[in-house]
């Protein structure tokens, strides 16, 4: 039984086993583990996306005056390059095989004696524009900002990856296109539209738009008989397919998480369906043309043989006088005929439906 507070890194200590060779290896005073080289963590963030500690306690006013004047080995790397001309020799990776981070100071200094090797963080293909950087990172000498590593012979582009297809980083997508081309045979529209979005969410192509524009008739081919039951447009326009297929591809994508906005430059829906959509079942209800519902209803009575005239008018008056009646229909073969049976709750009416 333990009296008193319980300490359990003694606990710990006291159970711990040292086999003969440990013992020796501590009693020569040799060190338990070694790192060589040294490993560096390079961060990688967007503008502004750093992460920041902050006191709760703080005003919103300092921490965001803090935040912007905090430096990472990132924003030092630009930094440093923009100052020193030798710095810029040197891609952000190689960086630390060259120059030292002052974690007190957050900056850099040259390296006077080691070996360090640069180690930036995994990043996925499905991140987006942080990937992206990365990709760009590290083949860009000396970069002095972001801007600078989104400018491809003098021309600035609007985004890493549209920077990273300029400089041939990334495959073509010819296999995504051959893939699309194939399914496009004996796949129906919807089943292609699941196919896109998981190129997108998945395969990260390199220019999704084209891919689009090539294949969007084949991934809405099936939308112009939706739009004219759902919406009642007799005649809809290509663009009116094609946005519509934009907005249902939208709906997919986030079931995983994603939108067509996390693909630009992917068009974006223009109509807001969801709002002309509303609730489907009144939507069908409302759709429903009573006049011609009924006029081939006369007509179908007409062709009725006795027996089924007599189902019919039983089914019909216990709905119009609402008593509720089950009915239950039962189809048999009886010698070589097939008969349907109707058992009502005081007698059972047997109709010929040959």
């Amino acid at each position: 039984m333990l009296l008193g507070p319980i300490d359990e890194i003694k606990e710990y200590l006291d159970a711990r086993y040292i086999g003969p060779v440990e013992a020796a290896w501590r009693l020569f005073g040799h060190s338990m583990h070694k790192e060589i080289p040294t490993v560096v963590r390079l961060v990688l963030h967007l503008l502004g996306m750093h992460n920041n500690l902050f006191n709760t306690e703080e005003s919103m006013h300092d921490i965001v005056a803090r935040a912007e004047q905090e430096s990472t080995t990132l924003t030092g790397f630009f930094a440093y390059c923009q100052a020193n001309v030798d710095a810029r020799a040197f891609t952000y990776q190689e960086f630390s095989q060259h120059f030292v981070w002052i974690k007190s100071g957050k900056r850099w200094k040259p390296r006077v004696r080691g070996f360090a090797i640069g180690r930036m963080y995994f990043v996925s293909p499905n991140a987006g524009e942080i990937f992206y950087l990365r990709l760009l990172l590290s083949v860009v000498r000396g970069p002095e900002s972001y801007e600078c590593l989104r400018t491809v012979n003098n021309i600035l582009h609007d985004t890493f990856k549209s920077a990273c297809i300029s400089r041939r980083l990334l495959k073509d997508d010819e296999e995504w296109v051959q893939c699309l081309e194939e399914a496009a045979i004996m796949k129906t529209g919807y089943q292609l539209r699941r196919l896109f979005c998981v190129i997108l969410t998945q395969c990260s192509p390199s220019q999704p738009t084209a891919l689009w524009d090539k294949f969007a008739m084949h991934i809405c081919d099936d939308l112009a008989c939706k739009i004219q039951v759902l919406f009642s447009i007799p005649n809809p326009t290509a663009a009116q397919i094609e946005d519509y297929g934009l907005y249902l591809l939208d709906q997919l994508l986030q079931e995983s998480g994603k939108n067509l906005k996390d693909f630009p430059p992917m068009p974006l829906p223009i109509e807001n369906w969801s709002v002309i959509v509303g609730n489907r079942l009144i939507l069908e209800h409302q759709q429903l043309i009573s006049d011609a519902q009924h006029s081939d209803a006369n007509i179908n009575v007409q062709s009725l043989n006795e027996e089924q005239r007599a189902a019919y008018t039983a089914i019909t008056t216990s709905v119009f006088e609402n008593k509720g009646t089950t009915f239950f229909l039962n189809g048999v073969l009886e010698l070589g005929r097939p008969f349907c049976t109707i058992l009502l709750p005081q007698n059972v009416v047997a109709l010929d439906t040959s």
